[in-house]
């Protein structure tokens, strides 16, 4: 990561993807708008990616859309979105199609996917692969991260608490 990549960059990247043999792809602390979000999300279905990391690029609900749309179908196990910009729409985007992923891993942390973003995750995660989720940092109030916790703690998923009330 922190290496400047752009979506031009992105978009060149995601073009060598279906076919490689690239498992992880780290694009953490660039510049990584939708439209480069929607580049590597309209090649993952076809690519080896197991581990996609697009911690801290500025992400908005738009590229997290896009990036969610393509989980179903994907081989993509591991999703770091931390430190983005990713709000309740992104978020229940993401929630919606995790149910139908390979996604184990989900960090979402240092977001503002609010009350109402942190309720659709606790609703779709007992039909998800989910087995550890990560949103520290995020406003949710008291009784979104109830639902939550009780949604980790019946589906066995290691929840990373530390939510801000």
């Amino acid at each position: 990561g922190a290496n400047a990549i752009d979506d031009e960059g992105c978009k060149a990247i995601a073009d060598k993807l279906p076919g490689s043999s690239v498992t992880t792809l780290n694009l953490s602390r660039n510049a990584i708008s939708g439209k480069g979000c929607k580049a590597i999300a309209d090649t993952l279905p076809g690519s080896s990616v197991t581990k996609l990391d697009l911690y801290e690029n500025g992400i908005t609900d738009e590229g997290c859309e896009a990036i969610a749309n393509k989980l179903p179908g994907s081989s993509v196990t591991t999703l770091n979105l931390g430190e983005n910009a990713i709000g309740v729409e992104g978020c229940t985007a993401i929630a919606d199609k995790i149910p139908g992923s390979s996604v184990t891993t989900l960090n979402l942390w240092n977001n503002a996917i609010g009350v109402e973003g942190c309720k659709a995750i606790a609703d779709k995660l007992p039909g998800s692969s989910v087995t550890t989720l990560s949103l520290i940092a995020n406003t949710i109030g008291a009784e979104a991260e109830a639902a939550l916790t009780a949604a980790a703690e019946a589906k066995g998923c290691k929840l990373i608490a530390g939510m801000q009330g």
